[in-house]
């Protein structure tokens, strides 16, 4: 995906999705007034509306899409990830005009879905050793069995770097 950005639209906007890791109506959503720069420097994000967890949680901002994440407030849309005029787009003006054409000029399978990004969020979180209350509060669960059972899907490597850890 990254090695694309900058030649498949909206190939930055997928991207970012992996990393932010909203529900797509919350980073659709997202505008200029839910950004912040923290005390210590750090972007963050603060969204979410869908369960209480979820919320108004406090999503850092990872240094690999910074730089995209600024494009595309410079750009002074209506929302953050608006389309080329600016202008908001709903899930349906997502998936149709942007998400499913990015992945069909990326040659991957339309079985995957903006909820996808999700996923490859958790998984990549957990294959990272991060904390399952750090998951689970970027999240927007209150659970950790809800990323398991259908979010985080366990990798040949990550499983095989676990085994080598026993002694």
């Amino acid at each position: 995906m990254r090695q694309n950005i900058g030649k498949v639209p909206y190939a930055d906007y997928i991207y970012c999705m992996c990393y932010l890791n909203f529900r797509l109506s919350e980073f659709l959503e997202l505008t200029k007034d839910n950004f912040y720069i923290s005390e210590t420097k750090i972007p963050l994000f603060v969204g979410g509306k869908k369960t209480e967890a979820g919320t108004n949680r406090l999503v850092p901002i990872h240094p690999n899409i910074e730089k995209i994440v600024t494009k595309c407030i410079a750009k002074n849309g209506e929302t953050i990830f608006c389309d080329e005029n600016g202008k908001a787009m709903d899930n349906n003006k997502f998936r149709r005009n942007c998400f499913y054409p990015a992945l069909d000029a990326l040659g991957l399978p339309r079985t995957l879905t903006p909820q996808s990004c999700r996923r490859t969020f958790s998984t990549r979180m957990s294959a990272a050793g991060a904390r399952q209350e750090d998951i689970i509060a970027l999240m927007g669960h209150t659970d950790f069995a809800v990323d398991i059972n259908h979010y985080i899907n366990q990798e040949t490597d990550t499983l095989y770097n676990a085994i080598k850890k026993m002694s």
